[in-house]
């Protein structure tokens, strides 16, 4: 994979890239940066806690070997997701300029509904406001457990997304 610019958001750049090496799989991608985007570049390093590799003919990588990840949320839920049944959207009143992370919201709606964070799904945290997807059977319990909970200082507003 070849990506002609850095995306703003880390969590954008692990996605993309993320096709490229699978379950252990090797895969090559390649991102050209500029200086003024090292910043960026760091940002992912961070997040995706590991080094971006300067470009070196020839070079190659053994893929990593592949480890289980420790769940999310350790405490016992009601999991509610077993592949049948809608989703739907709801609209998070706040997004990256109020500091939100996708993280907070699936803390705050697992915290505050008791769904498990399996059944949050398609969260996207944009500049002003955010978009997160719950099973339909339990949508109006979350808008009303998790509006007014407080994250990173700011009272959430969530509403069923129309049409």
């Amino acid at each position: 994979m070849i990506n002609f610019d850095i995306p703003t958001s880390p969590d954008v750049y692990v996605h993309r890239i993320g096709r490229t090496g699978r379950v252990g799989r090797s895969g090559r991608a390649i991102t050209f940066v500029e200086p003024r985007q090292r910043g960026e570049l760091e940002a992912i390093e961070r997040n995706a806690n590991t080094k971006v590799a300067a470009w070196t003919e020839g070079a190659h990588v053994q893929p990593a070997p592949v480890q289980e990840r420790p769940r999310r949320h350790s405490k016992p839920r009601e999991t509610v997701r077993d592949g049948a049944g809608p989703l739907v959207k709801l609209i998070v009143g706040g997004g990256r300029s109020a500091g939100l992370e996708p993280a907070d919201l699936v803390g705050a709606i697992t915290r505050s509904s008791g769904l498990d964070g399996a059944d949050v799904h398609n969260v996207r945290v944009l500049e002003r406001f955010a978009f997160v997807e719950v099973p339909a059977a339990h949508a109006d319990r979350v808008v009303e457990s998790v509006s007014g909970t407080d994250v990173r200082g700011r009272p959430l507003s969530l509403e069923r997304a129309r049409g």
